[in-house]
């Protein structure tokens, strides 16, 4: 039998039930039990009578909205890739679910490697399900000259190279998905044609007059500080009031540890012939700093187990695959490595110019110097 939970916002944060086979109150809903069934979880309330909810799916009960969630080993489950069992990711979890019910645009931050194209996958199976596109679109990896047709499209002869009309992602992804990874990377020209496909729910191809209906989802993400673009005009604030109608915050994996154990073995499931892990692999895991996120998690995952000669993953595994890390390599490059531990005894705009580097490269380096120097004291 399945296991499911329940989740409720209130005031001072979260309400999460763990729902058993057999009828059980639920605490923030007088008079109403729940209890497990092979495809949810049915309410019994005595003012609506019986409701099954089942995972990834809200209702309102007594005037709460409660959203279901599946548990596996213990832990919480929203799809097939998001796993935790922290607060900061169960509210995300129940925006999600709620957010899947309309098709508002989203803006999802975070570091690197958080996991935030999961999540936007996530969201457009909740909102549109699996038949429907799912179109993402790295901003950063298209050429300022071609993004203009890769978003909206181009008629044949529109430029050199066009040979034929083609639909851009706007028009791909109909009644699904449009991701826009990377959306700080995109110029302010290409800014304002975003601004106004939005707004207009309407697209205009390269070379052509004719405008287009288009019905897709904006889901957008970012690992950069958004607001203080804007402040350095960088970014129009009009279009992130256009994409931000819901905003989710992804914690980065050092502030959600309890997580590591249950995601570690869940990627290692993945691994071909996916080998085991110990207690104290999993302990020390839990004690690295991870400024990668999920995606070095994983990394490391996979240099353990080419390293492990066993089916079982050891503590002395995961130490030499740390080791092997390339961030442990970071702060030993020559180039800028000793202003890199540098404090204040040289002002910081001469360092820039010992360096050799562009002002945001220098302050990237810095920051994770500085990381890799206080993981090692």
């Amino acid at each position: 039998m399945k296991m499911f939970a329940l989740i409720t916002q209130q005031e001072n944060g979260i309400d999460v039930l763990q729902v058993h086979e057999k009828p059980q109150p639920v605490p923030w809903l007088e008079s109403v039990v729940a209890s497990s069934k092979e495809d949810g979880v049915e309410i019994v309330s005595p003012k609506k009578g019986k409701l099954v909810v089942g995972a990834g799916q809200a209702v309102s009960v007594h005037g709460k909205t409660v959203s279901c969630v599946e548990m596996e080993e213990g832990a919480y489950c929203l799809g097939p890739e998001l796993i935790t069992c922290d607060e900061k990711m169960l509210r995300i979890f129940h925006l999600c679910i709620l957010a899947g019910r309309i098709k508002a645009p989203v803006l999802i931050l975070g570091e690197s490697g958080v996991g935030k194209e999961v999540i936007a996958r996530q969201l457009h199976i909740l909102s549109s399900g699996q038949k429907a596109r799912f179109v993402a679109v790295n901003m950063a990896a298209i050429p300022e000259g071609l993004a203009e047709s890769e978003l909206f499209g181009c008629v044949k002869g529109a430029y050199t190279g066009a040979l034929m009309d083609r639909a851009g992602a706007f028009e791909t992804a109909k009644d699904g998905t449009l991701f826009l990874d990377e959306i700080c990377e995109s110029s302010l020209f290409i800014q304002a044609k975003i601004l106004r496909a939005v707004g207009e729910r309407q697209v205009q191809r390269l070379g052509s007059q004719k405008k287009i209906k288009v019905s897709c989802r904006i889901v957008s993400a970012t690992n950069k500080d958004i607001v203080a673009l804007i402040e350095q005009g960088l970014f129009r604030q009009d279009l992130y009031e256009r994409l931000s109608c819901i905003v989710i915050r992804c914690p980065p994996l050092r502030e959600r540890r309890c997580d590591i154990p249950f995601l570690a073995r869940k990627l290692l499931k993945s691994f071909p012939d996916a080998p085991s892990i110990d207690n104290s692999a999993l302990k020390a895991l839990q004690s690295y700093p991870w400024y990668g996120n999920v995606r070095e998690l994983r990394n490391c995952l996979l240099r353990a187990s080419m390293l492990s000669l066993n089916t079982t993953i050891t503590e002395e595994t995961i130490r030499d695959a740390m080791a092997l890390s390339p961030s442990q390599e970071f702060g030993r490059r020559p180039c800028g490595s000793d202003i890199l531990y540098t404090r204040y005894t040289v002002g910081r705009a001469q360092q820039i110019r010992e360096s050799g580097l562009k002002r945001s490269t220098f302050y990237y380096r810095l920051k994770k110097g500085q990381m890799i120097n206080q993981m090692r004291n």
